[in-house]
């Protein structure tokens, strides 16, 4: 099941960002302040 992933501000002028390495595979369970 897919959940949002709130990503913290960059700054004003960015609009986008690319994940470059996921820390947890797909299916993981996943605790808040747990790090993808």
């Amino acid at each position: 099941m897919a959940k949002e992933v709130i990503l913290p501000r960059q700054g004003n002028t960015v609009e986008s960002c690319v994940i470059l390495e996921w820390k947890k595979n797909e299916g993981n369970k996943v605790k808040k302040g747990e790090v993808l």
